[in-house]
Order: structure tokens, then C-alpha cells, then sequence
């Protein structure tokens, strides 16, 4: 049995998750990437910044043929949102949390722009908005959620079967 195209696509955004770091020209170097699903990992003592991704639920965008394959797209939000803490030297500096989402906006923004196709699995992957400091992160004192949109194409009932 085979991997799911969109397994597939976000396996791939986890990766480019994981290129954020000092070494790549990174502001900072992102210490994990989860997907999320299911139990949400115990974050408050992991090693900070930590990338979280969560994925909605598949839309249809179209259907078509192709050489008398029934072709799907599909698309939907993949959501990658980031934490980190305030380091006690940046203590009574106001803006630096302001700063450092916006750091991190840019950082998850060019590692995931950077390969629109997903190494080939998906159709596109679009940017569409950023929220800062949202309310299901906010036990963290600096947080971001940017959201892009992800389309790819599956085979009529085999999910795991690509066609372009």
C-alpha cells in the first residue's frame, strides 16, 4: 500500500519546516516540526521555536479525465504555527515580541514558498493570510499562525495515486 499524495505533500512542508535554521540564514533554528492530529504534543518544555502544522479537512476543486482516468483536485489549509519564549536579556525591550513573530512569519513564509509543488506531490501551495498571536497558542508569549493553501491531484478512488 502507498502513501497518501497528501501525507505525501505534508511530510514535505514538515521538512521545509525543519531548513529554518542559523546555518540556512534563518534568524533562529526551529528545533521540531509536528503535525498535529489527534493528542497535540507537550510543548510547554520542549525546545523553542517549535513548529506546529495542522492540515483542514480536503475540499473538492474540480474533477476531470484524462486518458480515461477520473482525476481529483483537491485543496486545503495547512496552517503552520510557530512558538517561542523571550529570552530574559530581551526583557525590557517592548517591540521584541512584535519583531520576533514577524521573524517567524518570514522564516515559516520563504521555507514553505520555496517549493510551491512539494517536491512534486502537490499542484501549488499559496500563501493567504498570517495571524499574530493567536488565542489557541497564547499560552506562549510569542506566536504566529500563517495560513497557505495547498492544491493537489489524486486518482478517482485511490487516494495515494497521483496523476498530473
Amino acid at each position: 500500500m502507498g502513501t497518501p499524495v497528501l501525507t505525501s505533500c505534508i511530510d514535505n512542508v514538515q521538512a521545509a519546516l525543519l531548513t529554518i535554521t542559523e546555518a540556512n540564514g534563518y534568524w533562529d533554528t526551529v528545533a521540531a516540526a509536528y503535525k498535529m492530529g489527534g493528542t497535540a504534543p507537550d510543548i510547554r518544555n520542549a525546545s523553542l521555536p517549535v513548529a506546529l502544522i495542522h492540515v483542514s479537512n480536503p475540499e473538492l476543486v474540480r474533477r476531470g479525465a484524462a486518458g480515461g482516468v477520473e482525476l481529483i483536485d483537491r485543496k486545503v489549509g495547512v496552517a503552520v504555527g510557530m512558538v517561542t519564549q523571550k529570552p530574559l536579556e530581551e526583557a525590557g525591550d517592548a517591540d521584541w515580541e512584535q519583531e520576533e513573530a514577524m521573524r517567524m512569519e518570514a522564516a515559516i513564509t520563504k521555507a514553505i514558498i520555496a517549493d510551491r509543488q512539494r517536491g512534486g506531490f502537490a499542484i501549488d501551495t499559496k500563501y493567504r493570510v498570517t495571524n499574530f498571536f493567536p488565542e489557541d497558542l497564547s499560552e506562549f508569549p510569542v506566536s504566529v499562525a500563517v495560513i497557505f493553501e495547498l492544491e493537489y491531484r489524486t486518482r478517482e478512488g485511490d487516494f495515494e495515486e497521483m496523476s498530473a
